[in-house]
């Protein structure tokens, strides 16, 4: 399944709130930047009691077991979400 999502993910969703800690984002990053590839990143950042808003980054990433686990590790589970695949 791995090699799979490797190879056919094209955008990964990253879910966030508005009062996330800036050491926080900015280990995000640093993850992100350790992991280049061709799969768009995104984040999905909640703004109570407004909504969500969604912004494309400047990151292409693998979405790898790794990364995902390392995403995982700063934000916590389930704050990721595959929205694109194709060829």
């Amino acid at each position: 399944m791995s090699v799979a999502r490797e190879k056919y993910v094209r955008e990964i969703v990253i879910h966030t709130s508005s009062d996330m800690a800036v050491e926080h984002l900015e280990e995000l990053k640093s993850a992100l930047g350790r992991f280049p590839g061709g799969c768009q990143v995104c984040l999905e950042i909640a703004t109570p009691p407004s909504g969500v808003v969604v912004i494309e980054t400047e990151f292409r990433v693998n979405p790898s077991p790794a990364l995902l686990e390392e995403i995982e590790r700063h934000l916590g589970p389930e704050c990721w979400k595959i929205t694109r695949i194709g060829r």
